[in-house]
Parts: structure tokens; C-alpha cells; sequence
């Protein structure tokens, strides 16, 4: 069992070093991340402002975990009655035992236009990002000791690594639509992240990031006055790598009660890829406040990495505080004719 999981953590290595523009930062509750999902989400909430706070821990079992951790402001306001938002995200990520490091912070712009039960919104994302690696005390494929029968990092290497840190401009842009049919509120969304392409390579070539594309819809249904039920869906394509998350969670509201919970939530999904085994169940529960809600799910791996991480996937929990409303909106009030 050791010697696979140290070829698994080798294979970790040359994939974060030689392969890092695969590696993107993604959460399971992507519905509780809202600007890394998709830039037209900015603002689109029923509140002046909002704060998502979100982090995750993967493969601990395996060494040194990925950690992920996203914070993200964003805040509605008008301009000559024209609906305009904007917002702010700070990335930080950390992959693997070579201690790739990902800082990122992006600005959110995004304009929103409603008609009658239709809600249409445009978003982008300018930002800056920063990456770097530090090999110090890993080994290479090609520092195998043969008289000691392991890796040594001292032994010479012929990779051509040549820097330890690099940084871009980065742009991302989407679409979403929703609609109010009542007791639902569906959602769809396209968004397209690293639209011009950056250079992110550590070694002298020309290796450019390819854009990444996610669709996603989510949709919460007032099946009682006691219960809704949402399903969600996320498809990701990245160059040639594809992630399919669906599942549902089902909510039960709450009668006023002294912690002032609103609605608690459970539920489950999958991630998959179209072009392997499933990945993972993921467990997810969650309770709701007023203007508070907090998620956090387990990640079980249930893919052919199972043998290393003993089923062992990612922990994540995502906190969102979304602020009142000041908006005046329009009640329509019945007059009586006499």
C-alpha cells in the first residue's frame, strides 16, 4: 500500500509541475461560490451586498493536501435606474508536495436587466494572478537511487526547470438567465474563464492557459410549506479535461425558533467525468439564517485513487452573508370599484 501511494504522490508531482494549466481551483458547492463560478453572478442577489467565504482541503490522506480558499465581496448599485454591481475575489491555492501556489485577485463588474418574470445578467473579470513552486527537498523521476532503492533530492536532474514563480493577466466573462414561475426559480449559466489565454509555463516554452468553460443551473421548488427541494447541475471543460457535478438537496423550513434558523438542508451529488469512473459522492448539509447561510459537504472518492486514499476525498465548508435589501419594490394592492 506505501509503495502506491508514494507512485501516486510521484504522479501528483510531475502533473502540478508539468501539466499545472489542468489545475484550476473548483469547489463542490459551487452554488455557494458564487464568483468563481460564473462573473455575471456578481450581484445577482436579493441584497445590497454580499460576502462568500469558502474552503476546502482534498487528499490529506495522501501527504501534503490541496487546499483551496476563496473570499469574494460584491455589491448592487444604480446608475440612472440601470441595475450595475460590482465585487472583488481573492484565490489562494496550494497543490501538492511541491507546494504549487496559486494567488489570484480578480475584479467583478456586472450589469443586470430584468422584464416582467425575466432576469438576464452579464458579468466579467479582470484580474492578476501569481504562481510559484518550490521544488526544495522533492525529487524527480530522474534522482532514483538505485543502492538506496527510494528517490533522493540531491542526485542531479536534466529537468529543465528554469523559475521558480510566474504571473499573468487573466479575464474571465459570462452569461445567466433566470426566471420567477412562483414556487420555482430556476437558473442557467455560461461562463468562460481565461479568455486571453496567459502564458503559464515555469520552463522556457510557450505553453498557454486554454480557456475553461462551465455551464450550471440550479433551481430551489416549493414542493410544501415545509419543504423545497433543489436540484443543480455543473458541467467544466478544460482543454481535455471535463467534470460533470449533479445532485440535489432537500430543505425543510424551520418555525420561528430562538437560534433563528430559517431552513436546514441536506442532500447529495456526484462528480463524474465523461471521460472516466465516477470520482465522488459527496455528502452535503447546510443551515440557512435569515441573511446567513453555511454549506459544507465531504468529497468520497470512489474512483480508482480509492486504493491510496481509502475513500478519503476532500472536507469543504462555505460560509455566505447576504445583507438586506433597501430597494423599494412595487406592490400591487386591490381596489375595490364602487
Amino acid at each position: 500500500m506505501k509503495f502506491i501511494k508514494d507512485h501516486i504522490l510521484l504522479l501528483s508531482i510531475i502533473l502540478t509541475v508539468g501539466m499545472s494549466n489542468a489545475q484550476d481551483v473548483h469547489y463542490s458547492q459551487f452554488y455557494l461560490s458564487p464568483l468563481t463560478t460564473n462573473p455575471a453572478n456578481t450581484g445577482n442577489i436579493d441584497g445590497d451586498w454580499r460576502f462568500a467565504g469558502n474552503f476546502r482541503n482534498q487528499w490529506r490522506s495522501l501527504g501534503r493536501p490541496f487546499i483551496s480558499t476563496s473570499f469574494s465581496y460584491d455589491q448592487n448599485f444604480f446608475v440612472y435606474n440601470e441595475h450595475l454591481s460590482g465585487g472583488l475575489m481573492f484565490m489562494h491555492d496550494e497543490s501538492g508536495l511541491v507546494n504549487l501556489r496559486l494567488e489570484k485577485i480578480m475584479a467583478s463588474l456586472a450589469y443586470h436587466k430584468s422584464f416582467d418574470i425575466h432576469s438576464f445578467h452579464i458579468g466579467f473579470q479582470p484580474g492578476y494572478a501569481i504562481k510559484a513552486a518550490d521544488l526544495n527537498g522533492t525529487s524527480l523521476p530522474d534522482q532514483y537511487d538505485r543502492n538506496t532503492g527510494g528517490f533522493n533530492s540531491n542526485l542531479p536532474t536534466s529537468d529543465p526547470y528554469i523559475q521558480a514563480q510566474l504571473s499573468y493577466f487573466d479575464f474571465n466573462a459570462g452569461l445567466a438567465y433566470g426566471i420567477d414561475l412562483g414556487k420555482a426559480h430556476p437558473e442557467v449559466g455560461f461562463a468562460m474563464f481565461h479568455l486571453t489565454k496567459p502564458q503559464e509555463t515555469f520552463y522556457n516554452n510557450d505553453n498557454r492557459l486554454p480557456v475553461r468553460y462551465i455551464f450550471n443551473a440550479k433551481s430551489e421548488i416549493e414542493v410544501l410549506d415545509v419543504l423545497s427541494v433543489m436540484p443543480y447541475g455543473m458541467y467544466m471543460m478544460h482543454n481535455k479535461a471535463s467534470e460533470l457535478v449533479i445532485g440535489a438537496n432537500a430543505i425543510f423550513h424551520l418555525p420561528e425558533n430562538n437560534s433563528k434558523a430559517t431552513g436546514i438542508y441536506g442532500g447529495l451529488m456526484f462528480r463524474n467525468g465523461f471521460n472516466r469512473n465516477t470520482d465522488a459522492a459527496i455528502a452535503v448539509a447546510g443551515i440557512r439564517y435569515t441573511h446567513l447561510e453555511i454549506g459544507v459537504n465531504y468529497d468520497i472518492n470512489v474512483s480508482e485513487l480509492k486504493l491510496a486514499t481509502d475513500n478519503k476525498g476532500a472536507f469543504e465548508i462555505s460560509l455566505v452573508y447576504t445583507s438586506l435589501s433597501t430597494l423599494l419594490k412595487k406592490t400591487a394592492i386591490p381596489c375595490d370599484r364602487y
